[in-house]
């Protein structure tokens, strides 16, 4: 299930929140980019452009980023 979006300027930025216990966080992202991407289908399918994903990494109070296209954060 979709937990956020954020509608920017550029476009919708989708944002998902994850508890995992990580110490690299941009491998876990990758992880997750099915996910992600499934997401930024769905929400452009409804019109909206989708500028980019993030995931915000709750124990570590960080965020991971990563432009629409970019095949790595």
């Amino acid at each position: 299930m979709l937990e956020e979006y954020l509608e920017a300027p550029v476009g919708t930025w989708i944002i998902d929140h994850k508890s995992d216990v990580v110490n690299d966080l941009v491998a876990a992202f990758t992880l997750y980019r099915t996910q992600l991407a499934t997401y930024a289908e769905a929400l452009a399918a409804t019109g909206r452009v989708v500028a980019g994903v993030a995931l915000h990494w709750i124990r570590r109070g960080q965020v991971v980023v990563a432009a629409r296209g970019e095949s790595r954060p």
